[in-house]
């Protein structure tokens, strides 16, 4: 129907699911277009129905979308950021610094952007969550080695906060207005208890 043509060809399949046109409203708008004479008129008609339908969509979309500052970092700050944060005095031994682990520093943008393992994976692949190596390690058994956080270390992410990282690297990983934490040292105390 021309709705479906219209939805697809402008905005893609990703918003079929927020869009829906139905083929009554569709066959009144048509009908309506027809019975206006003035050919001024009919292109006044559709642009204002253009307006109309497309504006709530784009203002959906943007607000649907993960807010890394609001929704993402606080995640890895509970739960990377004592171990990947940027090289600092040791409060325990003073005079004796204490590097990030693994050299990885996820306290601000540009370092989250560029980190990347051993073999070559970054950490994050703007669109490509099953290529990024955050979503790799949270994916992993518990007991695997290579699991993070490790267990008993930080709060383990739930299924849904995977889903919400995951859904903000499928939507590009946009740090939006985020450079970088304005307290880079600090991270919430945990309590010990996992997340139901």
């Amino acid at each position: 129907s021309p709705g479906v043509v219209l939805r697809r060809g402008i905005f893609g399949a990703g918003c079929a699911g927020i869009w829906e046109l139905k083929s009554t409203a569709v066959r009144l708008y048509f009908a309506a277009l027809r019975a206006t004479p003035n050919l001024n008129m009919r292109k006044n008609t559709l642009i204002a129905a253009f307006v109309g339908l497309v504006l709530p969509v784009l203002s959906t979309s943007a607000q649907d979308k993960v807010d890394f500052q609001k929704q993402v970092y606080p995640l890895i700050k509970a739960s990377c950021v004592q171990c990947h944060r940027p090289e600092h005095e040791s409060p325990d031994r003073p005079g004796r610094k204490v590097k990030p682990k693994g050299g990885y520093v996820f306290t601000n943008a540009e370092a989250l952007s560029a980190a990347e393992g051993e073999e070559g994976v970054k950490f994050i692949v703007p669109g490509k969550p099953a290529d990024s190596r955050i979503i790799q390690v949270v994916n992993l058994p518990l007991d695997d080695e290579y699991h993070y956080p490790p267990e008993g270390k930080a709060p383990q992410w739930t299924k849904a906060e995977i889903a919400l990282v995951t859904k903000w690297i499928e939507e590009g990983a946009d740090f939006g207005g985020w450079k970088e934490d304005d307290k880079p040292l600090e991270y919430p105390e945990w309590d010990g208890k996992e997340k139901e």
